[in-house]
């Protein structure tokens, strides 16, 4: 399955080890942010961030599924992600325990860990999340 993650750039370690995690488990990650350097030049911020945001919603768009950390919610970006998704009914599983009221929105799946998650793909038929 294509997913696509979407989280804080703070909790990129863990998104790593996740990433890593769905590979093994057979799935393919779309999410290139995650290997983006952080440091972007001063000079070029603008056109970087840009380009970024671009690839971020086309990663996204060709997702079978789109993957929510939900333990950091002050990153208005993911909520535009969320948002998106719902819209191109893209279906979304939020993991984590700090969910926001649009995390209860039908077309999204709920689960507490990685571990959760992992088992849910490899047993659900996504199309039940609608």
């Amino acid at each position: 399955m294509k997913i696509y993650v979407s989280a804080s750039r703070s909790r990129k370690p863990m998104m790593l080890n996740w990433r890593e995690r769905l590979r093994v488990s057979g799935h393919k990650v779309l999410s290139e942010w995650l290997d983006d350097n952080d440091d972007i030049d001063v000079r070029a911020y603008d056109r970087t961030i840009k380009a970024r945001v671009k690839r971020d919603l086309i990663d996204m768009q060709q997702a079978s599924c789109v993957i929510v950390d939900t333990e950091v919610r002050d990153r208005a970006y993911m909520w535009i992600e969320v948002g998106v998704a719902l819209e191109r009914g893209i279906p979304i599983i939020g993991v984590g325990t700090s969910y926001g009221t649009l995390m209860y929105l039908p077309g999204i799946r709920l689960v507490s860990t990685i571990d959760e998650l992992l088992d849910y793909l490899d047993s659900e038929d996504l199309e039940d999340v609608f």
